[in-house]
């Protein structure tokens, strides 16, 4: 809603989902960075499945009886949940899961799927997509986010309402200080820049 003199006054939409769609030219390199190595370490290496994650999360959850083994699913897998799967964890799922992860790697680039991702994930406190939680949470946009801030937000999406920094402060710090670890382990940023943000 624009007043006469051009300025917003607010937003309305049709759409029951407070989310604005942005491109990849628009996003922080820090959020690209927070984001791989937090939910995909090998994602510019496969081709929409990671074998490798796959089979541990196989082993740790079959044989090792872990409930918390960590996910073997790729980017492109969680994607390809959130579009057009249901949540139920039944074996046929997961077979459509990895034919359509590998389908989309086929038709979509890296920065493709990695767009569609941000755009398309819930950050809890009604905000839907990046560029939703960017100027919700931080009142900035995905293109600005600090590293700091890339790594609080790439955190949120395995745990949106625990994660959320509004409601749950110390949950989202400690959760954030985990993706810059998992940076630093992975050499994307410096001990220092980890402690800076």
């Amino acid at each position: 809603i624009i007043s006469d003199d051009g300025k917003m006054l607010g937003t309305w939409s049709l759409s029951k989902e407070n989310r604005v769609f942005v491109g990849y030219d628009q996003l922080s390199s820090n959020l690209i960075r927070a984001l791989i190595a937090t939910e995909d370490e090998r994602f510019a290496e496969h081709s929409g499945i990671d074998a490798r994650a796959f089979v541990r999360a196989l082993v740790k959850r079959g044989v090792m009886m872990q409930k918390n083994a960590g996910g073997g699913s790729t980017i492109t897998q969680q994607l390809v949940k959130n579009l057009f799967l249901s949540s139920k964890r039944i074996m046929s799922r997961k077979v459509e899961e990895v034919i359509l992860a590998y389908l989309m790697e086929y038709y979509y680039t890296k920065d493709e799927i990695l767009t569609m991702y941000l755009n398309s994930i819930y950050y809890g406190n009604d905000h839907y997509g990046i560029k939703a939680a960017a100027k919700g949470y931080f009142d900035t946009t995905p293109k600005d986010l600090t590293l700091g801030q890339a790594a609080m937000l790439a955190g949120m999406p395995q745990a949106p309402s625990y994660y959320n920094p509004v409601d749950n402060l110390k949950a989202a710090k400690q959760r954030q200080r985990t993706v810059l670890n998992l940076m630093q382990q992975q050499g994307l940023i410096s001990n220092h820049e980890a402690d800076k943000a």
